[in-house]
């Protein structure tokens, strides 16, 4: 999303809310839902394992390389 510095701090958020919320990163997706991106302020029904993250981290790279591989060769 660009401009993101891994300080703990995001350049996306103005006064506390996401300003690219429909276009938020993957990350964000899963923060507060996950065991590996807790969050003290989050309340899901159950959190994701970590077995299932890395699950979801996968899948989402394979869907990644596949629509850059066609915006590439025009598929």
């Amino acid at each position: 999303m660009g401009s993101y510095e891994y300080n703990g701090k995001c350049p996306h958020l103005k006064d506390g809310k996401c300003s690219i919320y429909e276009n938020r990163p993957f990350v964000c997706r899963i923060y507060g839902a996950s065991e590996l991106f807790k969050c003290d302020d989050c309340v899901p029904e159950r959190l994701i394992s970590e077995e299932e993250t890395a699950e979801l981290v996968h899948q989402y790279t394979q869907l990644k390389k596949k629509e850059e591989s066609e915006e590439n060769y025009g598929n």
